[in-house]
């Protein structure tokens, strides 16, 4: 019990709890890494959620990021001065709005990307149904663990990133027995009865990360709602409905 108690506070210490007054600045720090070499001869930028709805059919937090990146943040950045800005919230409509486009810069906007699957989903979603040849693609998002910017990286589309994470324990600079604190935080799970997609994060990330919804990515210690018995864990951050 010792043991477990100390690698999660130790893995506390390095908790991202990214709250509404972060997004703004780590969104227009990750809209400021796209260089100007890649809005040389766009005439158009396109901001779209890189994920349109969750399971249940509600929106995703990425929809919320799109009005304060259109009137909040690219208003006042030189690169994209005198570029004209189109907001959609679904991918559906540049085929209703946009089709004749030309020489686009598309931003598929988030506030996290975790093992990066969803991403590559909806990127071969539009380049498959949507794409112009034309198009420039880039992905910024408010946080992304790192694995994800890589899997990413291998459709050769870069990702612009307010803050990077890396994995909680595997890449831990802090503890010196990562193999021995794996073991730890499987009994944990174990005993938690987490469903064997979200071992360690879904997508393994072993994330510690909390956004205005914590993600399924983070250590499910964090956020998993019962124990196998139906009771309820005082889970720190819960993923609410």
């Amino acid at each position: 019990m010792q043991k477990e108690r100390a690698l999660v506070l130790t893995l506390l210490e390095d908790f991202l709890h990214c709250s509404s007054y972060d997004l703004m600045p780590l969104l227009r720090k990750a809209l400021e890494a796209i260089p100007a070499a890649m809005l040389a001869g766009i005439g158009r930028v396109i901001l779209l959620p890189l994920a349109e709805t969750r399971n249940d059919g509600k929106p995703k937090s990425s929809s919320a990021l799109l009005y304060p990146a259109e009137n909040v943040i690219l208003p006042y950045m030189p690169s994209f001065s005198g570029k004209q800005v189109s907001v959609y919230e679904k991918m559906a409509l540049l085929r209703e709005q946009a089709d004749d486009r030309s020489d686009s810069l598309v931003i598929l906007l988030d506030d996290f990307v975790g093992s990066g699957g969803s991403a590559v989903k909806a990127i071969q979603r539009y380049r498959s149904d949507f794409a112009k040849t034309s198009d420039r693609l880039v992905v910024a998002v408010v946080a992304a663990q790192e694995q994800g910017i890589k899997l990413i990286a291998q459709e050769n589309v870069t990702t612009y990133v307010g803050i990077v994470r890396k994995r909680g324990i595997s890449d831990s600079s802090v503890i010196s027995d990562r193999k021995a604190a794996l073991a730890i935080m499987d009994s944990l799970e174990g005993r938690l009865g987490v469903a064997a997609d979200y071992l360690r994060g879904y997508g393994k990330c072993e994330a510690l990360v909390t956004m205005l919804r914590t993600p399924n990515n983070t250590f499910p210690i964090f956020w998993y709602p019962t124990t196998p018995s139906g009771e309820r864990w005082p889970a720190p951050f819960r993923r609410f409905a």
